[in-house]
């Protein structure tokens, strides 16, 4: 089973040529951003990116696999392909590799991935990255002009079988500062797949337990074996007083988690 997400994602590069600054601009587009397969052991599934050259003037993309691995705090760090322990880089196949696109036209990145018989249940990952830069001239070329790389990625996840999501909601925190609330959760995964929030939400209470605010969870991924710490800074004015914050969360699983917070504001 196959998950696509239409949603583009621009990337721009900045051309060091002393040319002018519109004529320079390019922008790269990719969807789906992400891909998220579902494959047992011995199977494979075939399907494809399109890209899009939105600048001005023509790229050339490089097509490559790289591993990817994510901090407690959500920042993203890449490896060489098959470096990751939970890498899939090695199950995927994609062409072409090398290319040139003219602005304003689109093309089609085939990518086949193909579980090894035996594989262990749980979760996989790798991204395809698209590397870009300006497709020189033969003038520019011998001029020895110089251009800035950009790059994107779309993500990939592979789960084998269906491992069991064990996830749990270990914190809850509320600061204040001056401009609202800032709210701390930390997440744990024990299972060996990936989970996702799906549909979560921050509940703000009073103390007479009416509803005065509602805070939506961004939908972020929580890898095999780790832990998150996010945190959402949100724009409230309350009065002063006590307030109640309970997070609701969806991992996917039948049952919900939870938890609470009290905080006060003080006048």
């Amino acid at each position: 089973m196959r998950k696509s997400f239409p949603a583009l994602i621009g990337i721009f590069v900045l051309v060091l040529m002393g040319a002018h600054p519109a004529r320079a601009q390019m922008r790269l587009l990719v969807s789906p951003p992400r891909v998220e397969l579902r494959l047992g052991a011995g199977a494979a599934e075939t399907n494809v990116i399109v890209v899009r050259n939105e600048g001005a003037r023509a790229a050339r993309v490089k097509v490559y696999l790289e591993d990817w691995t994510l901090t407690p705090t959500g920042e993203i760090n890449y490896l060489r392909a098959g470096k990751d322990p939970r890498s899939c880089a090695a199950w995927l196949q994609i062409n072409p590799r090398d290319f040139r696109l003219e602005p304003g036209l689109s093309r089609q990145v085939r990518y086949t991935l193909t579980v090894p018989p035996g594989a262990k249940e749980g979760g996989y990952h790798t991204a395809i990255m698209f590397e870009a830069m300006p497709a020189l001239t033969l003038q520019e070329m011998v001029g020895k002009k110089m251009a800035v790389h950009g790059r994107i990625a779309a993500i990939v996840y592979e789960t084998v079988g269906k491992p069991e999501i064990k996830a749990q909601l270990q914190d809850l925190q509320v600061s204040l500062e001056e401009k609202g609330l800032v709210f701390k959760l930390v997440l744990a995964n024990q299972g060996e797949g990936h989970f996702r929030l799906k549909g979560s939400k921050i509940m703000v209470k009073n103390s007479q337990g009416r509803e005065v605010a509602l805070v939506k969870i961004p939908d972020i991924p929580v890898l095999p074996k780790s832990s998150r710490e996010l945190e959402i800074k949100e724009n409230l004015t309350l009065p002063p007083g006590e307030y109640g914050a309970e997070a609701v969360v969806d991992v996917g699983r039948r049952e919900l988690l939870g938890r609470k917070k009290a905080f006060v504001i003080s006048p």
